[in-house]
C-alpha cells in the first residue's frame, strides 16, 4: 500500500481523531498535492483557527494547506498571525510566513510589505539557515 493510499484510508476511517491536530499531521497534509487530502486538510485547520492560538509549525502549515486549496485570504490570516510581533523570531516558519505576507502585500500594500521585509531582515541573526530568504528580502526591499 502506498503512503498516499494509507493516508486516505486513515482520513476515511478516523476523520475526527485527535491525531489530525498534531503538528506532524499538518506538515504531512500540507506537503500533499492530492486534492482530497488537501480538502480534508482545509476542514482540519478549522478548529485550530477557531482556537485563535498561534503555533509556528501549525500556523504556517495551516496557511499552506489553505493556499494550496486556493483560499489565499484565509491562508494569509494564518501567515499574518505568525508573522506579526516578535514571538517565534528564532523559528524559520515565522520567516517563511513573513515572506509570504510580504509577497502578498507587494502589489496591495507596499508600505506593509516593506515593514514586514524590514522585520524579516532584522531577524536574520536568529536563523542562519535561511540566508536565501534574507537575500530575497533584501532584493525585494531594494525595489520598494
Amino acid at each position: 500500500m502506498k503512503s498516499l493510499d494509507l493516508l486516505k484510508m486513515l482520513i476515511r476511517r478516523y476523520p475526527e481523531h485527535s491525531v489530525w491536530q498534531a503538528t506532524a499531521a499538518y506538515e504531512f497534509i500540507a506537503e500533499s498535492e492530492d486534492k482530497d487530502v488537501l480538502n480534508f486538510g482545509e476542514k482540519m485547520v478549522i478548529p485550530f483557527g477557531k482556537a485563535g492560538k498561534v503555533h509556528p509549525v501549525k500556523s504556517f502549515y495551516a496557511g499552506l494547506i489553505l493556499e494550496k486549496n486556493g483560499e489565499t485570504e484565509k491562508a494569509m490570516a494564518f501567515y499574518n498571525a505568525l508573522a506579526t510581533g516578535d514571538d517565534f523570531k528564532e523559528q524559520s516558519y515565522k520567516l517563511n510566513a513573513m515572506m509570504k505576507v510580504a509577497k502578498y502585500q507587494m502589489a496591495r500594500n507596499p508600505t506593509e510589505a516593506k515593514a514586514t521585509l524590514e522585520r524579516l531582515v532584522r531577524y536574520k541573526g536568529y536563523v542562519d539557515a535561511k540566508d536565501g530568504l534574507y537575500k530575497e528580502a533584501k532584493e525585494m526591499l531594494s525595489k520598494l
